[in-house]
Protein backbone atom coordinates (compact mmCIF):
# COMPACT_ATOMS: atom_id res chain seq x y z
CA UNK A 1 0.00 0.00 0.00
CA UNK A 2 1.37 3.42 -0.96
CA UNK A 3 -0.21 6.60 0.31
CA UNK A 4 0.26 9.40 -2.29
CA UNK A 5 0.90 13.05 -1.55
CA UNK A 6 3.69 15.18 -0.20
CA UNK A 7 3.70 16.71 3.25
CA UNK A 8 3.31 20.47 3.55
CA UNK A 9 5.44 22.28 6.12
CA UNK A 10 2.47 23.14 8.33
CA UNK A 11 1.01 19.63 8.21
CA UNK A 12 4.41 18.09 8.87
CA UNK A 13 4.89 20.26 11.94
CA UNK A 14 1.45 19.42 13.30
CA UNK A 15 2.00 15.75 12.69
CA UNK A 16 5.34 15.69 14.46
CA UNK A 17 3.85 17.46 17.49
CA UNK A 18 1.07 14.90 17.62
CA UNK A 19 3.36 11.94 17.23
CA UNK A 20 5.80 13.17 19.85
CA UNK A 21 2.92 12.96 22.29
CA UNK A 22 1.62 9.72 20.85
CA UNK A 23 4.63 7.46 20.89
CA UNK A 24 6.71 8.28 23.93
CA UNK A 25 5.86 4.76 24.97
CA UNK A 26 3.81 2.25 22.99
CA UNK A 27 0.15 2.88 23.66
CA UNK A 28 0.77 5.90 25.90
CA UNK A 29 -1.21 8.27 23.64
CA UNK A 30 -4.30 6.13 23.63
CA UNK A 31 -7.28 7.16 25.66
CA UNK A 32 -7.92 5.07 28.74
CA UNK A 33 -9.57 1.84 27.76
CA UNK A 34 -8.48 2.01 24.10
CA UNK A 35 -6.71 -0.90 22.50
CA UNK A 36 -3.93 -0.30 19.97
CA UNK A 37 -4.63 -2.55 16.99
CA UNK A 38 -2.34 -3.16 14.03
CA UNK A 39 -2.86 -5.34 10.97
CA UNK A 40 0.33 -6.29 9.21
CA UNK A 41 -0.12 -9.04 6.67
CA UNK A 42 -3.32 -9.58 4.66
CA UNK A 43 -3.45 -12.62 2.43
CA UNK A 44 -6.43 -13.44 0.18
CA UNK A 45 -4.78 -16.15 -1.89
CA UNK A 46 -7.31 -18.60 -0.43
CA UNK A 47 -10.25 -16.34 -1.43
CA UNK A 48 -13.00 -16.04 -0.30
CA UNK A 49 -11.13 -16.80 2.91
CA UNK A 50 -8.80 -13.96 3.91
CA UNK A 51 -6.06 -14.29 6.53
CA UNK A 52 -4.88 -11.18 8.43
CA UNK A 53 -1.99 -11.07 10.90
CA UNK A 54 -3.01 -8.84 13.82
CA UNK A 55 -1.47 -7.47 17.00
CA UNK A 56 -3.35 -5.72 19.79
CA UNK A 57 -2.18 -4.22 23.06
CA UNK A 58 -3.72 -2.36 25.97
CA UNK A 59 -1.60 0.12 27.95
CA UNK A 60 1.51 -1.16 26.19
CA UNK A 61 0.87 -4.81 27.08
CA UNK A 62 -0.01 -7.20 24.25
CA UNK A 63 -3.31 -9.03 24.53
CA UNK A 64 -2.55 -12.68 25.04
CA UNK A 65 -5.96 -14.05 24.15
CA UNK A 66 -8.43 -12.92 21.47
CA UNK A 67 -11.55 -14.89 20.55
CA UNK A 68 -13.75 -14.53 17.48
CA UNK A 69 -16.46 -12.97 19.69
CA UNK A 70 -13.97 -10.20 20.61
CA UNK A 71 -13.55 -9.18 16.96
CA UNK A 72 -15.52 -7.36 14.28
CA UNK A 73 -14.27 -7.18 10.70
CA UNK A 74 -15.81 -4.79 8.15
CA UNK A 75 -14.73 -5.08 4.54
CA UNK A 76 -15.65 -2.06 2.41
CA UNK A 77 -18.20 -1.26 5.14
CA UNK A 78 -19.89 -4.65 5.18
CA UNK A 79 -19.52 -7.13 8.05
CA UNK A 80 -17.52 -10.25 7.30
CA UNK A 81 -17.97 -13.61 8.99
CA UNK A 82 -15.01 -14.52 11.17
CA UNK A 83 -14.06 -18.14 10.74
CA UNK A 84 -11.20 -18.47 13.22
CA UNK A 85 -8.73 -16.60 15.41
CA UNK A 86 -5.53 -18.36 16.39
CA UNK A 87 -2.21 -17.28 17.82
CA UNK A 88 0.36 -17.28 15.03
CA UNK A 89 2.73 -19.41 17.09
CA UNK A 90 -0.03 -21.95 17.69
CA UNK A 91 -0.95 -22.01 14.00
CA UNK A 92 2.57 -23.11 13.15
CA UNK A 93 3.15 -20.00 11.01
CA UNK A 94 6.87 -19.29 11.02
CA UNK A 95 8.36 -15.83 11.47
CA UNK A 96 10.99 -14.31 9.22
CA UNK A 97 12.82 -11.69 11.33
CA UNK A 98 15.37 -9.16 10.04
CA UNK A 99 17.67 -7.71 12.70
CA UNK A 100 19.09 -4.36 11.54
CA UNK A 101 21.89 -2.88 13.67
CA UNK A 102 23.63 0.50 13.35
CA UNK A 103 27.40 -0.09 13.48
CA UNK A 104 28.50 3.47 12.68
CA UNK A 105 31.37 4.96 14.69
CA UNK A 106 29.05 6.60 17.22
CA UNK A 107 27.87 3.14 18.33
CA UNK A 108 31.30 2.10 19.57
CA UNK A 109 31.65 0.84 23.12
CA UNK A 110 28.86 0.00 25.55
CA UNK A 111 26.11 1.05 23.15
CA UNK A 112 27.07 -1.54 20.55
CA UNK A 113 27.71 -4.17 23.19
CA UNK A 114 24.19 -3.77 24.56
CA UNK A 115 22.72 -3.66 21.07
CA UNK A 116 24.41 -6.97 20.26
CA UNK A 117 23.19 -8.53 23.50
CA UNK A 118 19.64 -7.36 22.83
CA UNK A 119 19.69 -8.72 19.28
CA UNK A 120 21.03 -12.03 20.56
CA UNK A 121 18.13 -12.23 23.02
CA UNK A 122 15.68 -11.98 20.11
CA UNK A 123 17.48 -14.80 18.32
CA UNK A 124 17.25 -16.97 21.42
CA UNK A 125 13.50 -16.33 21.63
CA UNK A 126 12.77 -17.58 18.11
CA UNK A 127 10.52 -20.57 17.69
CA UNK A 128 11.54 -23.84 16.11
CA UNK A 129 10.26 -22.93 12.64
CA UNK A 130 11.32 -19.27 12.74
CA UNK A 131 14.30 -17.75 10.92
CA UNK A 132 16.24 -14.50 11.04
CA UNK A 133 18.74 -12.45 9.06
CA UNK A 134 21.34 -9.98 10.36
CA UNK A 135 21.90 -6.68 8.56
CA UNK A 136 24.41 -4.02 9.66
CA UNK A 137 24.88 -0.52 8.34
CA UNK A 138 27.65 2.08 8.54
CA UNK A 139 29.32 3.27 5.31
CA UNK A 140 27.02 0.80 3.57
CA UNK A 141 24.18 -1.54 4.37
CA UNK A 142 25.33 -5.13 4.43
CA UNK A 143 23.57 -8.45 4.92
CA UNK A 144 25.96 -10.07 7.38
CA UNK A 145 23.91 -13.24 7.69
CA UNK A 146 21.17 -14.18 5.21
CA UNK A 147 17.88 -15.60 6.44
CA UNK A 148 18.48 -18.82 8.36
CA UNK A 149 17.13 -20.94 11.21
CA UNK A 150 20.71 -21.68 12.37
CA UNK A 151 20.92 -19.87 15.70
CA UNK A 152 24.66 -20.45 16.02
CA UNK A 153 25.26 -18.73 12.68
CA UNK A 154 23.02 -15.82 13.69
CA UNK A 155 24.71 -15.38 17.06
CA UNK A 156 28.15 -15.53 15.44
CA UNK A 157 27.15 -12.85 12.92
CA UNK A 158 25.91 -10.58 15.74
CA UNK A 159 28.99 -11.19 17.86
CA UNK A 160 31.29 -10.22 14.98
CA UNK A 161 29.83 -6.74 14.48
CA UNK A 162 32.22 -3.78 14.99
CA UNK A 163 31.56 -0.02 14.96
CA UNK A 164 33.23 2.14 12.30
CA UNK A 165 32.08 4.65 9.68
CA UNK A 166 29.08 6.79 8.73
CA UNK A 167 25.33 6.04 8.82
CA UNK A 168 23.57 4.82 5.67
CA UNK A 169 20.20 4.65 7.40
CA UNK A 170 18.10 5.04 4.23
CA UNK A 171 19.90 2.18 2.50
CA UNK A 172 19.46 0.03 5.60
CA UNK A 173 15.68 0.45 5.54
CA UNK A 174 15.50 -0.20 1.81
CA UNK A 175 17.63 -3.33 2.11
CA UNK A 176 15.64 -4.64 5.07
CA UNK A 177 12.40 -4.36 3.08
CA UNK A 178 13.93 -6.44 0.29
CA UNK A 179 15.45 -9.08 2.57
CA UNK A 180 12.20 -9.57 4.47
CA UNK A 181 10.10 -9.77 1.30
CA UNK A 182 12.40 -12.14 -0.55
CA UNK A 183 12.45 -14.54 2.39
CA UNK A 184 8.79 -15.26 1.65
CA UNK A 185 7.62 -15.91 5.21
CA UNK A 186 3.94 -15.48 6.04
CA UNK A 187 4.92 -13.43 9.11
CA UNK A 188 7.68 -10.87 8.54
CA UNK A 189 9.17 -8.36 10.98
CA UNK A 190 12.14 -5.98 11.01
CA UNK A 191 13.76 -4.73 14.21
CA UNK A 192 15.96 -1.72 13.38
CA UNK A 193 18.19 -0.01 15.93
CA UNK A 194 20.05 3.29 15.40
CA UNK A 195 21.56 6.10 17.46
CA UNK A 196 21.69 8.70 14.68
CA UNK A 197 20.55 10.03 11.32
CA UNK A 198 21.48 9.20 7.76
CA UNK A 199 24.92 10.82 7.71
CA UNK A 200 27.89 11.02 5.38
CA UNK A 201 26.05 11.23 2.06
CA UNK A 202 26.76 7.59 1.25
CA UNK A 203 23.21 6.23 1.01
CA UNK A 204 22.25 5.37 -2.54
CA UNK A 205 18.55 5.79 -1.70
CA UNK A 206 16.91 9.09 -0.79
CA UNK A 207 14.70 9.54 2.24
CA UNK A 208 11.50 9.24 0.18
CA UNK A 209 12.81 6.36 -1.90
CA UNK A 210 13.58 4.37 1.22
CA UNK A 211 10.00 4.82 2.45
CA UNK A 212 8.26 3.88 -0.78
CA UNK A 213 8.26 0.12 -0.50
CA UNK A 214 7.63 -0.30 3.21
CA UNK A 215 3.87 -0.72 3.19
CA UNK A 216 3.93 -3.04 0.17
CA UNK A 217 6.69 -5.19 1.68
CA UNK A 218 4.41 -6.79 4.24
CA UNK A 219 6.88 -6.61 7.13
CA UNK A 220 6.22 -4.90 10.46
CA UNK A 221 9.02 -2.45 11.29
CA UNK A 222 9.88 -2.03 14.96
CA UNK A 223 12.30 0.90 15.08
CA UNK A 224 14.44 1.59 18.14
CA UNK A 225 16.05 5.01 18.48
CA UNK A 226 18.79 5.51 21.10
CA UNK A 227 19.60 8.95 22.51
CA UNK A 228 18.81 12.50 21.40
CA UNK A 229 20.62 12.56 18.03
CA UNK A 230 18.26 10.24 16.19
CA UNK A 231 16.08 11.17 13.21
CA UNK A 232 12.93 10.60 15.21
CA UNK A 233 10.39 11.67 12.54
CA UNK A 234 11.95 9.26 10.08
CA UNK A 235 12.04 6.31 12.45
CA UNK A 236 8.44 7.02 13.43
CA UNK A 237 7.36 7.13 9.80
CA UNK A 238 9.15 3.91 8.95
CA UNK A 239 7.32 2.14 11.77
CA UNK A 240 3.98 3.78 11.01
CA UNK A 241 3.96 2.97 7.31
CA UNK A 242 4.40 -0.69 8.09
CA UNK A 243 1.93 -0.86 10.99
CA UNK A 244 4.76 -1.40 13.48
CA UNK A 245 5.99 0.63 16.46
CA UNK A 246 8.66 3.16 17.32
CA UNK A 247 10.50 2.71 20.61
CA UNK A 248 12.54 5.66 21.96
CA UNK A 249 15.41 4.72 24.25
CA UNK A 250 16.87 7.52 26.34
CA UNK A 251 19.78 5.53 27.79
CA UNK A 252 21.46 2.25 26.92
CA UNK A 253 20.21 0.78 30.18
CA UNK A 254 16.65 0.86 28.79
CA UNK A 255 17.52 -1.19 25.74
CA UNK A 256 17.03 -4.63 27.26
CA UNK A 257 13.50 -3.81 28.45
CA UNK A 258 12.53 -2.61 24.97
CA UNK A 259 13.73 -5.84 23.40
CA UNK A 260 11.80 -7.82 25.97
CA UNK A 261 8.68 -5.92 24.87
CA UNK A 262 9.51 -6.79 21.28
CA UNK A 263 9.68 -10.46 22.16
CA UNK A 264 6.19 -10.25 23.66
CA UNK A 265 4.81 -8.46 20.60
CA UNK A 266 6.24 -11.04 18.22
CA UNK A 267 4.82 -13.88 20.29
CA UNK A 268 1.38 -12.20 20.54
CA UNK A 269 0.44 -12.01 16.88
CA UNK A 270 -2.89 -13.52 15.87
CA UNK A 271 -4.08 -14.87 12.55
CA UNK A 272 -7.68 -13.83 11.87
CA UNK A 273 -9.41 -15.77 9.12
CA UNK A 274 -12.63 -14.29 7.73
CA UNK A 275 -14.89 -14.88 4.75
CA UNK A 276 -14.57 -11.96 2.36
CA UNK A 277 -17.66 -10.08 1.20
CA UNK A 278 -15.68 -8.03 -1.33
CA UNK A 279 -16.12 -8.12 -5.09
CA UNK A 280 -13.76 -10.90 -6.25
CA UNK A 281 -12.63 -8.73 -9.19
CA UNK A 282 -11.61 -5.78 -6.96
CA UNK A 283 -7.83 -5.44 -6.64
CA UNK A 284 -7.88 -2.67 -4.01
CA UNK A 285 -9.96 -3.20 -0.88
CA UNK A 286 -10.48 -1.63 2.55
CA UNK A 287 -11.04 -3.27 5.89
CA UNK A 288 -11.62 -2.22 9.51
CA UNK A 289 -10.91 -4.49 12.46
CA UNK A 290 -12.29 -3.80 15.94
CA UNK A 291 -10.95 -5.63 18.99
CA UNK A 292 -12.73 -5.66 22.35
CA UNK A 293 -11.40 -6.78 25.70
CA UNK A 294 -13.71 -6.16 28.66
CA UNK A 295 -14.61 -2.45 28.61
CA UNK A 296 -11.70 -1.60 26.31
CA UNK A 297 -11.82 -1.52 22.52
CA UNK A 298 -9.84 -0.29 19.54
CA UNK A 299 -10.20 -0.13 15.77
CA UNK A 300 -7.72 -0.09 12.92
CA UNK A 301 -8.57 0.73 9.30
CA UNK A 302 -6.39 -0.13 6.35
CA UNK A 303 -6.42 -0.96 2.69
CA UNK A 304 -4.88 -3.96 1.04
CA UNK A 305 -4.17 -5.19 -2.46
CA UNK A 306 -5.41 -8.57 -3.57
CA UNK A 307 -2.72 -11.18 -4.06
CA UNK A 308 -4.84 -13.20 -6.42
CA UNK A 309 -3.99 -13.27 -10.08
CA UNK A 310 -6.48 -11.21 -12.07
CA UNK A 311 -8.32 -13.25 -14.67
CA UNK A 312 -7.56 -12.01 -18.22
CA UNK A 313 -10.27 -10.45 -20.41
CA UNK A 314 -11.92 -12.75 -22.96
CA UNK A 315 -9.65 -11.76 -25.85
CA UNK A 316 -6.43 -11.73 -23.85
CA UNK A 317 -5.66 -15.42 -24.12
CA UNK A 318 -6.51 -18.00 -26.69
CA UNK A 319 -8.04 -21.03 -25.09
CA UNK A 320 -7.39 -24.44 -26.48
CA UNK A 321 -8.84 -27.68 -25.22
CA UNK A 322 -6.42 -30.07 -23.58
CA UNK A 323 -6.72 -33.62 -22.44
CA UNK A 324 -6.14 -32.94 -18.73
CA UNK A 325 -8.50 -30.38 -17.10
CA UNK A 326 -7.02 -27.31 -15.37
CA UNK A 327 -9.06 -27.99 -12.27
CA UNK A 328 -9.42 -31.67 -11.70
CA UNK A 329 -12.92 -33.02 -11.09
CA UNK A 330 -13.58 -34.55 -7.71
CA UNK A 331 -11.43 -37.61 -7.27
CA UNK A 332 -13.18 -40.58 -5.77
CA UNK A 333 -10.88 -42.43 -3.39
CA UNK A 334 -11.50 -45.89 -2.10
CA UNK A 335 -11.18 -46.41 1.63
CA UNK A 336 -7.74 -47.81 2.48
CA UNK A 337 -7.12 -50.39 5.12
CA UNK A 338 -4.50 -48.43 7.03
CA UNK A 339 -3.99 -47.23 10.55
CA UNK A 340 -3.98 -43.51 11.49
CA UNK A 341 -0.54 -41.98 11.33
CA UNK A 342 1.06 -40.75 14.54
CA UNK A 343 2.42 -39.03 14.59
CA UNK A 344 2.77 -4.60 11.43
CA UNK A 345 2.83 9.75 3.03
CA UNK A 346 0.64 9.27 6.46
CA UNK A 347 1.42 7.64 9.71
CA UNK A 348 -0.88 4.89 10.79
CA UNK A 349 -0.98 6.80 14.06
CA UNK A 350 -3.68 9.02 12.43
CA UNK A 351 -5.57 11.38 14.67
CA UNK A 352 -9.29 10.70 15.00
CA UNK A 353 -9.89 13.99 16.94
CA UNK A 354 -7.86 16.94 18.23
CA UNK A 355 -10.00 19.31 20.33
CA UNK A 356 -8.99 22.29 22.41
CA UNK A 357 -10.74 22.01 25.77
CA UNK A 358 -10.56 24.48 28.69
CA UNK A 359 -6.96 25.69 29.02
CA UNK A 360 -5.96 23.86 25.86
CA UNK A 361 -5.89 20.25 26.95
CA UNK A 362 -6.38 17.85 24.07
CA UNK A 363 -7.18 14.26 23.55
CA UNK A 364 -5.57 12.20 20.86
CA UNK A 365 -7.21 9.18 19.46
CA UNK A 366 -4.85 6.97 17.51
CA UNK A 367 -6.31 5.53 14.35
CA UNK A 368 -4.65 3.94 11.40
CA UNK A 369 -5.50 6.01 8.27
CA UNK A 370 -7.90 4.67 5.72
CA UNK A 371 -6.50 4.72 2.23
CA UNK A 372 -8.85 6.32 -0.30
CA UNK A 373 -9.54 3.54 -2.73
CA UNK A 374 -10.59 4.06 -6.32
CA UNK A 375 -12.82 1.14 -7.12
CA UNK A 376 -12.31 0.25 -10.77
CA UNK A 377 -15.16 -0.74 -13.01
CA UNK A 378 -15.43 -4.49 -12.83
CA UNK A 379 -13.95 -5.94 -16.02
CA UNK A 380 -15.63 -8.51 -18.16
CA UNK A 381 -13.86 -11.42 -16.53
CA UNK A 382 -13.66 -14.81 -18.16
CA UNK A 383 -14.89 -17.59 -15.89
CA UNK A 384 -12.24 -19.92 -14.55
CA UNK A 385 -11.74 -22.80 -16.98
CA UNK A 386 -12.91 -26.20 -15.90
CA UNK A 387 -12.59 -28.52 -18.85
CA UNK A 388 -10.05 -26.45 -20.78
CA UNK A 389 -7.05 -24.22 -20.08
CA UNK A 390 -4.70 -21.92 -21.98
CA UNK A 391 -1.80 -23.86 -23.38
CA UNK A 392 0.80 -21.86 -21.47
CA UNK A 393 -0.99 -22.17 -18.12
CA UNK A 394 0.70 -25.28 -16.81
CA UNK A 395 -0.29 -26.31 -13.29
CA UNK A 396 2.81 -25.92 -11.07
CA UNK A 397 2.25 -29.09 -9.05
CA UNK A 398 -0.02 -31.81 -7.77
CA UNK A 399 -1.37 -33.10 -4.50
CA UNK A 400 -0.65 -36.81 -4.31
CA UNK A 401 -2.23 -39.38 -2.01
CA UNK A 402 0.66 -41.53 -0.80
CA UNK A 403 -1.21 -43.79 1.58
CA UNK A 404 -4.45 -44.87 -0.02
CA UNK A 405 -5.50 -46.77 -3.12
CA UNK A 406 -2.80 -48.37 -5.21
CA UNK A 407 -3.64 -46.01 -8.07
CA UNK A 408 -2.18 -43.08 -6.02
CA UNK A 409 -4.83 -40.48 -7.04
CA UNK A 410 -3.59 -36.98 -7.75
CA UNK A 411 -5.21 -33.57 -8.10
CA UNK A 412 -3.62 -30.51 -9.67
CA UNK A 413 -2.58 -27.77 -7.27
CA UNK A 414 -2.36 -24.47 -9.15
CA UNK A 415 -3.57 -20.97 -8.29
CA UNK A 416 -7.03 -22.16 -7.23
CA UNK A 417 -7.49 -23.69 -3.75
CA UNK A 418 -8.10 -27.41 -3.49
CA UNK A 419 -10.41 -28.62 -0.73
CA UNK A 420 -9.98 -32.12 0.68
CA UNK A 421 -12.67 -33.96 2.65
CA UNK A 422 -15.70 -36.19 2.36
CA UNK A 423 -18.13 -33.61 0.87
CA UNK A 424 -19.12 -33.95 -2.77
CA UNK A 425 -17.89 -30.39 -3.37
CA UNK A 426 -14.30 -31.30 -2.48
CA UNK A 427 -11.81 -31.43 -5.36
CA UNK A 428 -10.19 -34.39 -3.65
CA UNK A 429 -12.96 -36.42 -2.10
CA UNK A 430 -12.20 -38.99 0.57
CA UNK A 431 -14.66 -41.60 1.85
CA UNK A 432 -16.20 -41.12 5.27
CA UNK A 433 -13.84 -42.42 7.92
CA UNK A 434 -12.91 -41.63 11.51
CA UNK A 435 -10.93 -38.41 11.75
CA UNK A 436 -12.06 -36.95 8.40
CA UNK A 437 -14.35 -33.89 8.19
CA UNK A 438 -16.70 -32.95 5.33
CA UNK A 439 -14.38 -30.09 4.38
CA UNK A 440 -11.28 -31.07 6.25
CA UNK A 441 -8.38 -29.07 4.77
CA UNK A 442 -7.65 -26.67 1.96
CA UNK A 443 -4.46 -26.61 -0.07
CA UNK A 444 -3.28 -23.71 -2.22
CA UNK A 445 -0.16 -21.92 -3.42
CA UNK A 446 0.97 -18.51 -2.12
CA UNK A 447 4.00 -16.72 -3.56
CA UNK A 448 4.97 -20.00 -5.14
CA UNK A 449 4.79 -22.02 -1.94
CA UNK A 450 2.22 -24.74 -1.26
CA UNK A 451 0.13 -24.10 1.87
CA UNK A 452 -2.34 -26.11 3.92
CA UNK A 453 -5.13 -24.81 6.17
CA UNK A 454 -7.13 -27.01 8.54
CA UNK A 455 -10.77 -26.01 7.99
CA UNK A 456 -12.57 -27.90 10.76
CA UNK A 457 -11.56 -27.22 14.36
CA UNK A 458 -12.99 -30.59 15.40
CA UNK A 459 -10.67 -32.38 12.97
CA UNK A 460 -6.91 -32.74 12.96
CA UNK A 461 -4.41 -32.09 10.18
CA UNK A 462 -0.81 -33.11 10.77
CA UNK A 463 2.34 -32.16 8.88
CA UNK A 464 5.15 -34.63 9.46
CA UNK A 465 3.32 -35.83 12.59
CA UNK A 466 2.82 -32.34 14.05
CA UNK A 467 -0.71 -30.95 14.41
CA UNK A 468 -1.13 -27.68 12.46
CA UNK A 469 -3.85 -25.14 11.73
CA UNK A 470 -2.05 -23.32 8.89
CA UNK A 471 1.38 -24.20 7.53
CA UNK A 472 3.62 -23.90 4.47
CA UNK A 473 4.80 -27.12 2.88
CA UNK A 474 8.05 -28.35 1.44
CA UNK A 475 8.16 -31.00 -1.26
CA UNK A 476 9.12 -33.70 1.24
CA UNK A 477 6.46 -32.81 3.82
CA UNK A 478 3.72 -35.35 4.42
CA UNK A 479 0.21 -34.29 5.45
CA UNK A 480 -1.93 -36.75 7.43
CA UNK A 481 -5.72 -36.45 7.20
CA UNK A 482 -7.31 -39.26 9.12
CA UNK A 483 -5.89 -42.52 7.72
CA UNK A 484 -4.60 -40.82 4.56
CA UNK A 485 -1.18 -39.32 3.90
CA UNK A 486 -0.77 -36.72 1.15
CA UNK A 487 2.25 -34.96 -0.28
CA UNK A 488 2.78 -32.01 -2.64
CA UNK A 489 4.84 -32.86 -5.71
CA UNK A 490 6.25 -30.51 -8.34
CA UNK A 491 4.66 -30.89 -11.77
CA UNK A 492 7.68 -32.68 -13.24
CA UNK A 493 7.94 -35.11 -10.35
CA UNK A 494 4.22 -35.82 -10.33
CA UNK A 495 4.18 -36.44 -14.07
CA UNK A 496 7.10 -38.86 -13.93
CA UNK A 497 5.64 -40.85 -11.04
CA UNK A 498 1.97 -40.92 -12.09
CA UNK A 499 0.53 -44.03 -13.68
CA UNK A 500 -2.04 -43.78 -16.46
CA UNK A 501 -5.44 -42.95 -14.99
CA UNK A 502 -3.91 -41.97 -11.64
CA UNK A 503 -5.88 -38.73 -11.47
CA UNK A 504 -9.06 -40.30 -12.67
CA UNK A 505 -12.23 -41.16 -10.86
CA UNK A 506 -15.57 -39.47 -10.55
CA UNK A 507 -17.22 -38.49 -7.33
Amino acid sequence: MRIPGLRTASFHLALIVAVLAAVVLPGSALADGEIAVDVAEVDDSEFPLVHAVLTADLDGRPLEDIAAADLEVLESGSPARIESVVRAVDADIPLGLVLVIDVSGSMEGEMLARAKASAASLVESLGAGDAAAVLSFADRAEVVQPMTSDRAALLAAIDGLAALGNTTLYDAVDTAVRVAEEAGYARRAVVLLSDGQDFGGLSTRTREQSLEGIADGGALFYTVGIGAEIDRPYLEEVAARSGGRFFPVATVEEMAAVYESLQSLLRSQFVVTFESVADPSARERSMAVTVRSGEANGTVERGYTSRREAAPPPAATAVAPVTTPAVAPPVAVEAPAVEESSGLPLLPLGLAAVALIGAGAFVLRRRRPTRVLEQPTAPDVRPLPVEEVAADEVPPGRLVVLVGPSMSPQVELGEQPVTVGTASTCALRLPAAPGIAAEHARFWRRDGRPMVHNLDRSAVTRVNGRQVDWASLGEEDEVAIGPYVLRYAAASEAASSAEPGAAGGAA
